[in-house]
């Protein structure tokens, strides 16, 4: 799928050495799964006050897209060798399904969108944005209360090609001092295309097979993390897994960061980074022979507050195999590859309480955010999909954005942005499910959390206004138990206190 345009051509340099980076966390999307738009979401009135506006998409963005597969669909075929059939992969449909570039945008006070193709955008609904290429599908893309970073993950109808999108507005100008804190950085990275090596067994003269021993590209799957700590005049240092390393960050025109990273005997690395707006989020891209990698950056808040979480959250994820290994047959030529289905665009819709308490309807999900130290966010909770979970992300100095990534067999790259936030005069989102118990009847686990303190409320006879009760610990979240002998109907709502 070429969505936004044509594939790119290959971009200058990057570090072989990341690849092999692997960190044990699991991320929401694994967590969350489900189609962004069906989350099972309330609403309290009849149409929301949306805190955002398409005006705020007018300007320069940059626009990184980040590819691979969707699934590999194997050929395969049985071939006879002395009376015996010996099952053998003869091809791979997706195997330079693969791409990664960073390209120029401009919206215009339309919505009209040039450069990485064109089309229009339009805003959708609270943290959401709808872009329309010619030609092709709609793409759904989630958006940070700044306004200034919008992303995708994104499988079209019937595709083979899935994408990570994101979206950077361009600052008017930048400077080495604006640049300077710490950064944390995390890295996604694939082949280009997975190479298929073939040779000839002879085993049986009469019927001699053509098979494939080996796919280049199968190991150059990875993920990882470090750490970037910024000067004001532009020198760097970077630790990432075991290395340390040191250079030069020079701002540029249209939210350029170029960053080299002197590597003597060899010549310097140089890898350009585009910044948004709020100069809190930079991304890049890059490839070198049959390796490609997308690399996103948060720029850490000084201090940061469970409080400061609330409101409406939109998760996007990427999922590759971390190793494509090999199944070979009895002729040594490979006959499958289990990972072949690890692909994967993961979707969700998450809601946060002033408390830190999260839901996410869709999957029945209840936890907290907790932060661990200012920036390191610590998301741990229960769903009905995968039991108790536990993962770390990090945040944005504008506390809008997160990014994070997971290894378990499988790879991701996860993306999370605040919702610009709602009208409190109006109507809101917010996420309330009922969680199965095992709990005697009258039992009622209700959980929720919501942008604007709404508050629970019990009554069993709703025609009276006055038998509507606040229920105790209900900023957030609440499991409320009934006493056995209560009646055996009781009606709950959500209550806006008036701003």
């Amino acid at each position: 799928m070429d969505s936004f345009g044509p594939k790119p051509d290959k971009i200058h340099e990057a570090a072989r050495a990341r690849r092999g980076e692997r960190y044990s966390m699991k991320t929401l999307p694994r967590i969350l799964r489900s189609a962004l738009a069906g989350a099972a979401a309330c609403w309290l009135g009849t149409a929301a006050s949306l805190g955002q506006s398409q005006a705020n998409f007018v300007g320069n963005w940059n626009f990184a897209q980040f590819g691979s597969p969707a699934r590999l669909t194997l050929v395969t075929a049985n071939t006879p060798v002395f009376g015996n059939n010996y099952l053998t992969l003869r091809d791979i449909f997706e195997k330079t399904n693969f791409m990664a570039r960073m390209v120029p945008m401009t919206v215009d006070g339309s919505g009209n969108f040039s450069g990485p193709g064109n089309g229009v955008i339009t805003v959708a609904g609270p943290g959401l944005v709808q872009a329309v290429p010619t030609g092709e599908p709609p793409v759904m893309f989630s958006v940070n209360a700044a306004q200034d970073l919008a992303f995708a993950a994104n499988l079209p109808p019937g595709g083979s090609q899935q994408e990570l999108m994101l979206m950077l507005k361009a600052p008017a100008s930048l400077t080495a001092a604006e640049m300077a804190g710490v950064w944390k950085m995390v890295t996604l990275g694939t082949p280009r295309e997975l190479q298929l090596r073939w040779s000839t067994n002879y085993l049986d003269p009469q019927h001699p097979v053509d098979g494939i021993f080996e796919i280049e590209g199968r190991s150059s799957f990875g993920i990882g993390n470090g750490t970037l700590t910024v000067a004001g005049d532009g020198s760097f240092s970077l630790v990432f897994g075991p290395d340390t390393m040191n250079g030069t960050a020079t701002p540029g025109a249209s939210g350029l960061l170029t960053v080299v990273i002197p590597m003597p005997p060899n010549p310097a690395m140089t890898l350009l980074f585009y910044v948004n707006q709020s100069k809190n989020v930079m991304a890049a891209v890059h490839t070198e022979p049959n390796y490609q990698e997308i690399v996103v950056a948060v720029k850490l808040p000084s201090a940061q507050t469970e409080g400061e979480s609330q409101g409406l959250w939109r998760v996007g994820g990427l999922e590759t195999p971390g190793l494509l290994s090999l199944v070979t047959n009895g002729l040594g030529f490979v006959m499958d590859l289990p990972g072949k289905n690890n692909f994967a665009v993961h979707r969700e819709t998450i809601h946060i309480g002033h408390t830190g308490i999260f839901t996410a309807p869709a999957d029945r999900t209840v936890g907290r955010v907790s932060i661990v130290s200012p920036g390191t966010v610590q998301v741990a909770g229960t769903n009905d999909t995968d039991g108790s979970f536990s993962s770390t992300l990090w945040c944005n100095a504008g506390k809008d954005f997160l990014i994070g990534t997971r290894a378990d067999g499988s790879q991701e790259l996860t993306l999370v942005a605040r919702a610009p936030a709602e009208s409190l005069a109006g109507p809101g989102e917010f996420g309330l499910i009922l969680i199965k118990t095992n709990q005697p009847p009258l039992r009622v686990n209700l959980y929720w959390a919501s942008a604007a303190n709404r508050v629970l409320q019990m009554s069993t006879n709703p025609v009276n206004p006055a038998s509507w009760n606040d229920l105790a610990e209900t900023l957030g979240g609440h499991t409320h138990s009934p006493s056995p002998g209560s009646l055996p109907r009781a009606y709950y709502r959500l209550r806006q206190p008036t701003p």
